[in-house]
């Protein structure tokens, strides 16, 4: 919040509230300036463009459903996520891929950490 409001009052965007209809608003940021990417490496760029045609036309509540995948549901709220968790995915999970996570689990110590998997 603390960086919008700098950017407010710097003239780079703009907030405003928008009625998306059953007496809901949406809180829209406006860029009034091109983004500053000199930090930013051509990959980085194309990822975040990527990511953004992806969800586009998606609302919040989708986009929210479906970043709370597995990953999601095994922690607790304020949980560190390992980052070997970046490889657990919802989809067409295989029995190999249960018997690998059994032995990742036990080889990182999760079943004493997070439970069993």
């Amino acid at each position: 919040m603390i960086f919008r409001r700098q950017l407010e009052e710097e003239g780079a965007i703009k907030v405003t509230k928008v009625d998306i209809g059953g007496g809901r608003e949406q809180i829209r940021t406006v860029a009034l300036r091109d983004a500053i990417t000199d930090h930013f490496s051509a990959d980085e760029l194309q990822l975040v463009d990527d990511v953004i045609e992806e969800l586009w036309n998606q609302n919040a509540a989708e986009v929210s459903n479906a970043s709370h995948d597995i990953r999601w549901k095994v922690l607790e709220l304020k949980d560190d996520i390992p980052y070997e968790f970046a490889y657990l995915s919802n989809e067409d999970i295989t029995s190999q891929d249960i018997v690998r996570t059994h032995e990742l689990a036990a080889e990182h110590g999760w079943l004493e950490r997070y439970g069993r998997p």
